[in-house]
């Protein structure tokens, strides 16, 4: 799930990390029949660059929600702000997605307005124009760790997220100009750390295709 990290509210991080908190991964998880695994970082727990030191919103935890919230100036039980959802057709399971989501965050006082568009439409106006506030998406698994933070957070439809951060970006190339593992492990464990604590957007699952 996508959020526009350069405008309010999606600038300040705690409104991310608040967000991030209130998703239900398990209730996500049960769209696809129990298929697929609760995940919310982009590095799969398996693999050789997976950071347990990394921040992690699998379990949701509405009381860290609000409060953050709270800390980010939006008293709990008051209106919060209002934004849109943008979300595809094409699957039928988006909608679904986008109402759970929809009714979790209004639990922290924001109001999600869900607006379907066509696919084409989507990619003019998250993908191209960056004209969006909340997007949901789909990425295609990459098997290097530097496909599978790139394109989260860089390239691709990470680009729509606007979310600047020289530290990410140091580590992230440092892990891509060598073939040393450990140096490699080390350099994504730390860029890894950084977005996960920065949550730019949102992971939500690892769903199968049916």
């Amino acid at each position: 799930m996508l959020m526009k990290n350069s405008e309010p509210p999606f600038d300040d991080v705690r409104v991310r990390q608040a967000i991030n908190y209130a998703i239900p991964r398990e209730d996500l998880l049960e769209l696809t029949f129990g298929y697929g695994a609760i995940k919310s970082n982009p590095i799969s727990k398996g693999s050789w660059a997976y950071s347990p030191n990394a921040a992690s919103y699998d379990n949701q935890d509405m009381e860290k929600a609000k409060k953050l919230m709270e800390e980010a100036g939006y008293p709990p039980g008051e209106p919060a702000f209002n934004a849109t959802f943008a979300y595809w057709q094409e699957w039928p399971e988006n909608l679904q997605i986008a109402q759970i989501i929809q009714a979790n965050l209004a639990e922290l006082g924001i109001t999600v307005e869900l607006e379907l568009l066509e696919i084409g439409q989507w990619v003019n106006s998250v993908l191209y124009d960056h004209d969006y506030q909340m997007a949901l998406t789909a990425l295609v698994p990459r098997w290097d760790p530097n496909d599978q933070l790139g394109n989260v957070y860089r390239t691709d439809d990470g680009q729509a997220l606007e979310w600047e951060n020289e530290e990410f970006d140091k580590y992230w190339k440092a892990g891509r100009a060598t073939a040393d593992i450990e140096e490699r492990k080390a350099a994504y464990w730390r860029a890894q750390e950084i977005a996960m604590e920065e949550a730019p957007c949102a992971i939500l699952n690892v769903s199968p295709a049916f």
